[in-house]
C-alpha cells in the first residue's frame, strides 16, 4: 500500500496531467446548413459569387482571470472580441476560426442548399467573370466572454456566457 506522500504527488500529477489535455486542444468552428431544399431545379440561372465578409469587430482581447485568486475576489473575467486571437480559453487552448472566410462560406451552403441560383461559389476577387451577382456581409460582434468563479477554498467553477 502507497504511503499517503507518494499517493498525493501521483493525484496530483494525474490532474495536472488531465486538466492540461484540454487546455492544449484546439477548438475549431464549424457550420451545417440548415435551410431546406427549396426545389429541384434552380429558380434562377444566375451565378452568384460570395466575397469574405468585412470583419468591423472590435480589436480587444481582456484576459483577467487569474483575478479570482485574490482574496475577496469572486470572479476572473475574460473577454475576447477577436476570438482568433485570444488564448487561455476555459476548454480549449485557442479557437481556429477565420470570420470573414467562415461566415461567407457558411452563406454559401445555405444558398447552394436552397437551390435559388444556378451556381454559387466563394471567391476572394472581386471580379470575376461570368458573375451576375456579388454578396458580401459584415461581421460586426463575435464576442467570446466568461469567467472563473473561486469560493473559500480557492476551488474554480467555470462561467461561460455568450
Amino acid at each position: 500500500m502507497m504511503s499517503t506522500a507518494p499517493r498525493r504527488a501521483c493525484l496530483l500529477m494525474l490532474f495536472a496531467i488531465t486538466t492540461s489535455i484540454g487546455c492544449a486542444s484546439a477548438g475549431s468552428w464549424s457550420y451545417t446548413p440548415t435551410s431546406a431544399n427549396k426545389s429541384s431545379a434552380p429558380a434562377s440561372p444566375a451565378r452568384v459569387a460570395v466575397l469574405p465578409f468585412l470583419d468591423l469587430r472590435g480589436e480587444k482581447n481582456r484576459k483577467t482571470f487569474l483575478v479570482y485568486l485574490i482574496p475577496g475576489m469572486p470572479i476572473g473575467p475574460f473577454r475576447y472580441e477577436r476570438v482568433e486571437s485570444g488564448a487561455g480559453f476555459l476548454t480549449h487552448a485557442s479557437y481556429q476560426i477565420r470570420p470573414a472566410e467562415d461566415l461567407a462560406k457558411a452563406v454559401v451552403e445555405e444558398l447552394k442548399r436552397t437551390n435559388l441560383f444556378e451556381e454559387v461559389f466563394y471567391t476572394e476577387r472581386e471580379k470575376e467573370p461570368n458573375v451576375d451577382l456579388f454578396l458580401q456581409g459584415s461581421v460586426t460582434d463575435m464576442t467570446y466572454s466568461g469567467g472563473i468563479i473561486g469560493n473559500r477554498k480557492n476551488k474554480q467553477r467555470f462561467l461561460h456566457h455568450r
